[in-house]
């Protein structure tokens, strides 16, 4: 039996995904290379629901990036999950960027982006940051010397 012209439809939707991180990539957008495989499959897996939600994808930004960086970098420091100085953070990005709509999600010691996504698609808050109108994120996942991953998701708009 021959095989079938077209592919599924998920790789069509990964390859599109794959191809706009590419071509949509604008001066203040990180080139697909400084992100974990981490961190790209948690922007994938969170693209890939928002997709069945009718919601348009999000881009990774440096802005945003650096800012959920910085954030992981401090949960680890203090041993603790927070949303400590988010509104420091995000009037620094509204200082850089306008943006005018801001959410935040954080999590600790899941060991996959699957694992990660889904705790946060359970959870209410979590999950309306998700499905938010956004359209820009920075994602940031870093161990702890123990080998505890810390995760920081910023969205704007």
């Amino acid at each position: 039996m021959d095989k079938p012209l077209i592919p599924p439809a998920k790789y069509l939707v990964y390859a599109a995904f794959l191809v706009s991180l590419f071509v949509s990539c604008s001066k203040q957008e990180e080139a697909v290379s400084s992100y974990s495989t981490m961190e790209l499959e948690i922007l994938q897996l969170v693209n890939q629901y928002r997709i069945t939600q009718d919601l348009p994808t999000l881009s990774m930004h440096a802005v945003l990036f650096n800012q959920a960086l910085k954030h992981t970098e401090y949960m680890i420091s203090q041993d603790k999950l927070s949303h400590d100085n988010s509104n420091d953070r995000f009037k620094q990005i509204s200082t850089e960027l306008g943006s005018k709509a801001f959410g935040e999600n954080v999590a600790r010691g899941y060991r996959t982006a699957h694992e990660v996504v889904n705790a946060w698609l359970g959870s209410e808050g979590h999950k309306a940051n998700i499905e938010g109108g956004f359209s820009r994120t920075g994602i940031s996942a870093m161990r702890n010397e123990q080998g505890v991953y810390y995760y920081t998701q910023i969205f704007t708009d």
